[in-house]
């Protein structure tokens, strides 16, 4: 037995509940830098206006809620948006996810990535695109977008 008392936790909560500690504290940490961030204190001072969700990524959710919801109609609906079907193959063919052959379809990319995966990426790509025409000087949304991205992938 470990030196806390355990004995009320059900058997293997006890290490499932330290790692989730770890995990708050960590993204309460990562949290606290970005809030000392000169770069990103400046993109909040310049919106006027909390970002719209797109009609895309609003049918989007639509679908996967649905009851019947299919891949192929996933990627149907990303690929109506060709800034997004972009960014998610971009993604889904780069290093980081490693992949042997080079993928070409979104609907592809969505049986790779998992659906909360693309929700999440589609999520993403709309609110940071609307930051885009913003000039921020030593501040790249290209590189806050992706650290966010990997940060929530080694959370899953």
């Amino acid at each position: 037995m470990n030196k806390f008392n355990t004995g009320w936790l059900p058997k293997g909560s006890y290490q499932k509940s330290r790692t989730q500690l770890k995990s708050m504290i960590l993204q309460a940490l990562a949290v606290r830098d970005l809030l000392d961030n000169e770069s990103l204190k400046q993109v909040v001072a310049k919106i006027s206006s909390l970002p719209r969700l797109s009609s895309t990524y609003l049918e989007l959710v639509k679908e996967i809620q649905s009851p019947d919801s299919k891949l192929s109609t996933i990627g149907t609906i990303i690929s109506k948006d060709v800034g997004m079907t972009s960014k998610i193959l971009q993604l889904v063919n780069s290093a980081y996810f490693g992949m042997r052959a080079r993928v070409s379809s979104v609907q592809h990319a969505a049986r790779l990535l998992g659906i909360e995966t693309i929700k999440t990426l589609v999520l993403t790509h709309d609110v940071f695109s609307q930051f885009e025409h913003m000039n921020l000087e030593r501040f790249s949304l290209s590189a806050l977008m992706e650290h966010s991205q990997k940060w929530a992938h080694m959370q899953n």
